[in-house]
C-alpha cells in the first residue's frame, strides 16, 4: 500500500502577476484566442464565471439575459443596484 503524501509539508511557490501575464501572452501566441468561455465581453465572461461557482449554468444564462435586457450588466450599473434588486427574479 501507497503511503498518502502529506500536503501540508508541500510548500507553496508564489508568482508575480508580470510573470503569469507572460505565460498567458505566449500562451495566447501560440495557440490563439480559444473562445471556450461565452460572453460577448471581458465583463460578461467575469460575471458568468463568479455565477457559475454556486449556479446551474442555465440559471447563469438566464441572469446575464436578465442584465443585459435590464442594462444593467456593466460594472457600473451592478455596482448601483441594491443587494435587493440584485436578488429580484
Amino acid at each position: 500500500m501507497r503511503k498518502s503524501r502529506n500536503f501540508r509539508s508541500v510548500k507553496p511557490f508564489k508568482i508575480r502577476p508580470a510573470d503569469l501575464f507572460n505565460v498567458y501572452r505566449k500562451l495566447r501566441r501560440t495557440f490563439g484566442h480559444q473562445a471556450w468561455w461565452p460572453g460577448d465581453t471581458p465583463f460578461e465572461v467575469a460575471v458568468g464565471a463568479i455565477l457559475t461557482q454556486n449556479t446551474a449554468w442555465t440559471n447563469v444564462e438566464k441572469a446575464i439575459l436578465n442584465l443585459k435586457r435590464a442594462g444593467k450588466l456593466s460594472f457600473a450599473a451592478m455596482s448601483s443596484l441594491t443587494a435587493g434588486r440584485i436578488l429580484q427574479r
